[in-house]
């Protein structure tokens, strides 16, 4: 079982922390063995001394807290504004630090080359920005692993939302950031030759909407940031240089798609599992509320399949994506990470959902 909780407005985040937690338990009393809880946005204060009583309070030392540009939870979407969110896990389910389903929470500094260490790698999860906090009873981390316990399996679909606009080209020319040519054309004409319809009509290129993607021989596919053109010498400046030997194409976030998208990883989870139990939502902050035209969005989407389902989730830099070899760093879309719980045995002992705190 799982209960949730939410609050926000201009308020100090232990009171925040108060409301959602009011409004997960309804006066009534529950054995807890895992609190989930996350606040937005990234820079709001640590109420480490709240945080402790609720553990006492509560009598659960495995609780997991952070704080994010933005939070989704079931009807709720909150993007840089003070909100509290939270789970409250009841047995059998738990959260603990070591599990076949690992949660992670990291910062930006942590990536090597764009991803993250091989011993620092989850099943799900998200890269948060630099000014993001982490916590565990009883203090504060730079990163954050959280294992999902219990009789559950776990489903992972992904939304990219990211048209192509080329075909891709073998060769380029770059100096630094610098992104001069790709086979023999220049670089700023050639985007400027690419731009979507949709994105004529503003009034100043908008080149948050504009990416440049390199695939590897792997077949990876990464994103790159376009931050500023180069009228002087045709080029585009880009957050890095990029990568030797991949083959690059100029791509851009398309709303439209990124709704196709969605509608058809759901379609598609519900078709081969039905409604999961509940679910972890990671999207990029390029897909807050601003990035869709009309009023849909992913968490609307999700809640006009699965109404009934809990959801927690924030906004993030990068998004964890699972796989055979560990996590790998995805960016600009949305991972939904839905969850089910197993039938289990009537005998089974429930030790380890007991947890043992002293004050």
């Amino acid at each position: 079982m799982i209960l949730t909780g939410f609050a926000a407005g201009s308020q100090r985040p232990e009171r925040l922390l108060e409301q959602a937690l009011d409004k997960a338990l309804g006066g009534a009393r529950a054995r807890v063995s895992g609190a989930l809880i996350l606040f937005s946005p990234a820079q709001l204060p640590l109420p480490g001394a709240a945080l402790q009583r609720l553990a006492k309070r509560l009598q659960c030392p495995q609780i997991r807290a952070g704080s994010f540009p933005g939070l989704l939870a079931n009807d709720d979407i909150v993007f840089a504004q003070p909100a509290c969110a939270l789970w409250l896990l009841a047995p059998p389910l738990g959260l603990g630090d070591q599990g076949t389903l690992s949660l992670l929470w990291a910062k930006p500094q942590y990536l090597d080359g764009g991803e993250l260490p091989a011993h620092e790698r989850g099943q799900f999860g998200l890269i948060s920005g630099k000014q993001s906090w982490f916590w565990r009873y009883p203090q504060s981390h730079q990163l954050l692993h959280t294992a999902f316990l219990g009789p559950i399996t776990h489903r992972q679909l992904v939304s990219t939302g990211i048209s192509p606009l080329t075909e891709f080209f073998p060769h380029y020319r770059q100096e630094g950031a610098l992104l001069l040519q790709l086979e023999r054309y220049s670089a700023l004409p050639l985007l400027a030759r690419n731009i979507p319809f949709a994105l004529r009509e503003a009034k100043r290129l908008p080149l948050d909407r504009l990416l440049l993607g390199e695939r590897d021989a792997q077949s990876h596919v990464r994103y790159v940031q376009i931050l500023a053109t180069d009228t002087n010498r045709s080029g585009l400046w880009l957050e890095r240089p990029l990568t030797a030997n991949t083959q690059v194409f100029l791509a851009w976030r398309n709303p439209e798609a990124a709704l196709r998208d969605t509608r058809a990883a759901l379609e598609l989870l519900d078709t081969e599992q039905g409604p999961p139990d509940f679910a972890w939502i990671s999207s990029s902050t390029g897909r807050a509320s601003d990035f869709f035209p009309s009023a849909e969005n992913d968490l609307r989407l999700w809640r006009s399949r699965f109404p009934r389902c809990p959801i927690l989730g924030s906004f993030s830099q990068a998004e964890v994506l699972d796989g055979p070899e560990g996590g790998r760093i995805t960016r600009f879309g949305t991972v939904f990470d839905a969850f089910y719980r197993l039938p289990q045995a009537a005998d089974e002992t429930p030790s380890l959902w007991q947890n043992t705190f002293r004050v």
